[in-house]
């Protein structure tokens, strides 16, 4: 390329390559569409169907073509300038094709003055480059810029080798590998750690049948899985495929074709969600790899998913939130010095844990244990707060939510759609404990609300809930504010600093981690615990050496 592809760009591939006869044809508009009857079009295959590019970019540049068949003695060029196309001419090469095109859009100034600097021009082309590295990792590709290579990806049979190159490795080692399938559908590829976050989402990629595509209802479904263990302000980064059959998805929907819509889009959401939900919410262990068979969890199912821990945390009530009561109860941390239970045996030493056996508290704060990789540091306090933030969790899934009538009902000014929203999701946000009727054509009347959002600006939250209905079908304004305040009094009512355990204490605290969803991150998305490997050990000290 030169100037970021403004004044050159060049594709060269050392493939079978176009007979001379065929070049003229090939930069006809649509001679190289794959669209061969009208069924065609709800079943695409390949990444480009049209058969428009060669002549559009000939119509708006100084295109040439230059390719040699490994049959044929020499190879031949054509040119494209502003529509008009040359003969075909004999050229040097060897087998393959390069196409090329300078000054683009030399003859539409109003469409050139929209091209951004050479720097930004040239981040997009790497951007393209990278994606279509990662979904193919048995073409070598290299992209250079002023005769400077910029990036250079070697043909390997391994896909990892080329996520590891296109993300980075240390991506591979914080990220775990997911294969999720039910039906028809499948996922596979690689999910970040929490811990492993951007300030940016420049390093998500999704595919839908090997071709990078944006959509909301994906973008929702990732989102909601990382909730709860990912920092505020945070990216996940992640590198994830998604196949179906072609007639369930259609990507003739924009002339990018990184826009889809898929024929079921609740469908599609709700297996994300759920394949990668399952993968996060794995309670604390060495493993970070896994096939499963996707058994059907959605959005609304997963916190019943919950696995019931055995650390001796006092009873709150069975209420929607915790009450005056509960926070009584809890206002000295997880009560560890119950008598009502056997203390857990020590494990033995071939049985070892994941996270291993206590041998000591650092400075009231830190749980030092021993596994058979090395040491394990937890932070007691972020491990507690996630196991409480879990357990109120799932006493409020467990009851239903309890409502309060309002005393004067809150009236509110939608649209017309709006309206018709609420109309139709009546019983969804009953359940939520949300009483609300239309009244008229553009009104509501919100009549009930949840006992612990009373104090909240109710017009705002159904406001947001209604977005959520009318977006992707799934309330979750109402719920997140619900774990937020269940977040902050797990937070606020678990082990503090200084809190001085015995060793069976602190072995109750890592088997209980070990079997709480989640536990790898608190209520804030900080790490609860992080492995010190016995190699890691040694080099530090220098053994060995």
């Amino acid at each position: 390329m030169e100037q970021g592809g403004i004044r050159k760009m060049a594709v060269t591939d050392n493939g079978s390559g176009i007979h001379s006869e065929d070049l003229a044809l090939a930069v006809e508009r649509h001679a190289t569409s794959k669209i061969r009857d009208a069924d065609d079009l709800s079943r695409i295959v390949t990444l480009g169907f049209r058969g428009e590019a060669l002549a559009s970019v000939g119509a708006v540049g100084r295109l040439s073509i230059v390719s040699k068949t490994k049959s044929a003695s020499m190879a031949w060029s054509i040119a494209v300038e502003g529509g008009a196309r040359s003969d075909p001419e004999p050229a040097s090469r060897g087998t393959g094709t390069t196409v090329s095109v300078r000054d683009l859009f030399y003859n539409t100034p109003a469409r050139r003055k929209f091209l951004k600097s050479e720097r930004v021009e040239l981040s997009h082309i790497s951007d393209v480059v990278r994606r279509l590295a990662l979904v193919a990792p048995g073409c070598g590709m290299t992209l250079a810029n002023e005769h400077r290579e910029l990036q250079r990806f070697n043909e390997t049979d391994d896909p990892s080798e080329r996520v590891g190159k296109v993300v980075g490795g240390d991506f591979l080692r914080e990220s775990i590998e997911v294969s999720v399938r039910r039906n028809d559908l499948q996922l596979a590829g690689w999910i970040g750690l929490p811990t492993h976050s951007r300030a940016t989402s420049s390093r998500q990629f999704f595919f839908v049948n090997g071709r990078w595509v944006q959509h909301p209802i994906v973008a929702v479904a990732i989102r909601q899985a990382y909730k709860d263990v990912m920092f505020h302000g945070r990216h996940p980064v992640f590198v994830l495929n998604l196949e179906l059959p072609p007639d369930e998805v259609d990507v003739n929907v924009s002339p990018t074709k990184s826009e889809v819509r898929f024929r079921e889009a609740a469908r599609i959401r709700d297996f994300i969600f759920g394949g990668l939900a399952r993968e996060l919410r794995a309670p604390a262990t060495a493993e970070t790899t896994s096939t499963f068979v996707f058994d059907g969890t959605s959005p609304s199912d997963v916190p019943n998913l919950a696995t019931q821990t055995s650390l001796r945390v006092p009873e709150v009530a069975e209420t929607s939130f915790p009450t005056a009561q509960s926070h009584a109860a809890l206002r000295h941390g997880l009560d560890l010095e119950a008598r009502d239970e056997p203390d857990l045996p020590k494990p033995a030493p071939d049985s070892c844990p994941a996270l291993g056996v206590a041998i000591g508290q650092l400075h009231g704060v830190y749980i030092l244990a021993q596994n058979r990789e090395g040491l394990v540091v937890v932070d007691m306090h972020a491990a507690a707060e996630r196991i409480t933030y879990e357990r109120l969790k799932r006493q409020r899934d467990r009851s239903e939510v309890r409502s309060q009538r309002l005393l004067v009902p809150v009236h509110m000014e939608v649209g017309e759609d709006e309206a018709d929203a609420i109309d139709q999701s009546t019983a969804a946000l009953k359940r939520i404990g949300v009483i609300a009727h239309r009244v008229g054509k553009r009104s509501i009347s919100i009549r009930e609300v949840p006992a612990a959002l009373v104090s909240s600006d109710i017009e705002s939250l159904l406001r947001d809930s209604i977005d959520e209905l009318r977006s992707d079908g799934i309330l979750h304004s109402l719920r997140d504010h619900q774990d937020e305040m269940l977040a902050t009094f797990a937070c606020h009512h678990s082990l503090r600093a200084n809190k001085q355990l015995t060793i069976d204490e602190m072995n109750g605290l890592l088997r209980t981690m070990e079997r709480t969803p989640r536990a790898g991150q608190c209520n804030h998305g900080r790490p609860t615990y992080y492995l010190h490997t016995l190699p890691d050990l040694d080099k530090l000290f220098l053994r060995g050496r």
